[in-house]
C-alpha cells in the first residue's frame, strides 16, 4: 500500500501564530506551539478545570502561563484536545486539576 507522507507533514511556520486575549477567549494549540518554538517557556504549573456547556456536557480547559526571554508574559486558556494535551506533555507541564466536579449519587 502506498502512503503519501506529504499529506501528513505540517509546514514549518516562519512567523509565530497570532492571538489576542482581548479578541479571543481561547487560544489554539497552534498558538501555544508557536510561542514555545519561539523561546517562551511554561511558568509554574498548568491548571485544568472543567467548564459547563449545554445540559450535562462539560469541556476541559487548560490555563497556561508562558514567560518569554524578554520578560513578556502570556496567559493562555486552551480547550483540551489531543494536540494540546500532547504539547503540554512534551514540554513537561505539571498539570493540576481545579474545581473538579465530583461524581454524585447514581453516577451523576
Amino acid at each position: 500500500m502506498f502512503i503519501d507522507t506529504e499529506l501528513f507533514e505540517v509546514p514549518a511556520r516562519t512567523l509565530p501564530a497570532r492571538w489576542s486575549e482581548q479578541s479571543e477567549k481561547y487560544a489554539t494549540g497552534e498558538v501555544l506551539h508557536s510561542l514555545l518554538l519561539h523561546g517562551a517557556h511554561i511558568c509554574g504549573v498548568v491548571f485544568m478545570q472543567e467548564k459547563p456547556l449545554h445540559g450535562d456536557r462539560r469541556v476541559r480547559v487548560y490555563l497556561v502561563n508562558l514567560c518569554e526571554q524578554n520578560g513578556e508574559g502570556h496567559r493562555l486558556a486552551l480547550v483540551e484536545n489531543p494536540y494540546v494535551t500532547r504539547l503540554l506533555q512534551e514540554y513537561g507541564a505539571q498539570i493540576i486539576r481545579m474545581n473538579w466536579r465530583k461524581v454524585g449519587p447514581a453516577g451523576r
